[in-house]
């Protein structure tokens, strides 16, 4: 019987994950802090640094495992060691969420599943080193999921964008950088379907195309009707950089493949649907 564990489920890519699969699979997950798990018989607390995450696998014998932890970085890496031993002994897959940080040194062009990692700041190392560590697995055994930014009606920025327009607060766009981008709806779908085809590799979660920055922000704040909006523009460098990924190589169907213009779509009609629901009413 299939069994999947989140390893930080509590978390923002914990809880998209956790939220998309629990009505179909076996699912257990990690929590820190959270009092609104306690009697949540699925939900295992785990503090990274006083608890055996190997006595949490051996205990649930998870045959999936969606690694989703925040914390030290060094904490983070000696806890994905010991799940990758895991995953070796007993045959179990391990999904990784990455992030286009990993090339963060890269300012000339969009990069690709098979591209040499290049980054330049901690959070990027920090990544490139536990793909590293994912990477001692049998390819068939791993999948490396890289984020570009995220939007949704849960994403920091979408919330750091409505607290700066209720606020009157600056909100800081960048002219001259260039992104691709996914939301928390899609990400979820994606996951869903790589988890039950069992696919592995490295994935680029990404859009198909690009746009600047400012230029996203823009029209997000025009189409979520924040009016007046305070924006710093902040000018990096005289000529475009890219802070972006592209799938090319390892490619999900065409239905789970969105274009920039569909996801902006998405975050305003999902944003609306939120701002109409009950719970806000």
């Amino acid at each position: 019987m299939r069994r999947i564990l989140i390893l930080g489920a509590s978390g923002y890519l914990g809880r998209i994950s956790y939220k998309e699969l629990t009505p179909y699979l076996d699912l257990h997950g990690t929590y820190y802090s959270s009092d609104q798990y306690e009697s949540n018989q699925v939900m295992h607390r785990y503090d990274l640094e006083h608890d055996s995450i190997a006595a949490l696998l051996r205990e649930l014998q998870p045959t999936e495992i969606i690694y989703a932890l925040d914390g030290p970085y060094a904490l983070q890496q000696q806890a994905l060691k010991v799940t990758v031993e895991y995953c070796r002994a007993e045959k179990a897959r391990l999904i990784f969420f990455s992030s286009v940080a990993v090339f963060d040194a890269v300012k000339s062009h969009a990069s690709y599943e098979n591209d040499n990692l290049l980054p330049q700041s901690a959070y990027g190392k920090h990544l490139m080193q536990m793909e590293r560590i994912c990477g001692d697995l049998p390819q068939a055994l791993y999948s490396i999921l890289r984020l570009p930014l995220v939007l949704g009606t849960n994403a920091p920025l979408i919330k750091q964008l409505r607290a700066a327009h209720q606020h009157k607060a600056h909100f800081e766009i960048n002219p001259n950088q260039i992104i691709s981008i996914n939301t928390e709806q899609e990400i979820a779908r994606q996951l869903h379907y790589i988890i039950n085809r069992k696919l592995s590799g490295i994935f680029h979660l990404s859009s198909t195309d690009l746009i600047h920055h400012s230029d996203l922000f823009l029209e997000l704040s025009q189409k979520l009707g924040l009016t007046e909006m305070i924006f710093a523009y902040n000018y990096s460098s005289n000529e475009d950089e890219y802070y972006a990924l592209l799938p090319k190589y390892n490619l999900l169907p065409a239905q789970y493949r969105n274009s920039v213009a569909n996801l902006i779509h998405q975050v305003v009609l999902n944003e609306q649907i939120s701002i109409f629901s009950p719970k806000n009413s």
